[in-house]
């Protein structure tokens, strides 16, 4: 498991959800073989939570960004929840992208949560055999996003 903190420039699950997705045939080269350019399918829904008898869209609500894509029979996902409380107040948020395998075995595992507007730091956790192919990826998003290890 690798840790990697937003120290140098701070990062929004929103941010964080573009980079992965401007540079995922970048990225999964290290987890699984990919042919050619990866094609994402993208969502995105918000849902509202009315409460003391406040209706959408006034009261609290949760966005939700993803793309997903299977290459090789593989699947990769990335996602983001926002929950706020109004259109100015964030009540929490998250980041997670996962690959797993053809076997449905998680391979690699990234997320991040916070209360904050900007994350602290990005977990990765991986079954890659060799550390140093994990080191090497931490090494990469450091130098491609700018994320000090």
């Amino acid at each position: 498991m690798i840790k990697l903190k937003f120290d140098k420039e701070k990062r929004s699950p929103k941010q964080l959800f573009a980079i992965f997705k401007k540079h995922i045939n970048s990225i999964l080269p290290y987890f699984i073989e990919i042919n050619g350019n990866v094609k994402l399918m993208e969502d995105s829904s918000r849902s509202y939570s009315p409460m003391d008898r406040v209706q959408a869209p006034n009261c609290p609500f949760t966005e939700y960004f993803s793309f997903q894509a299977s290459p090789n029979d593989n699947f990769v996902s990335c996602s983001v929840s926002r929950a706020m409380w109004n259109e100015s107040t964030l009540s929490n948020q998250s980041f997670t992208f996962m690959i797993k395998n053809k076997e449905n075995e998680v391979i690699c595992y990234m997320s991040s949560y916070s209360s904050k507007q900007y994350l602290d730091e990005l977990t990765i956790k991986s079954d890659l055999k060799a550390n140093s192919q994990l080191e090497r990826l931490a090494s990469f998003l450091e130098v491609a996003f700018n994320f000090p290890k």
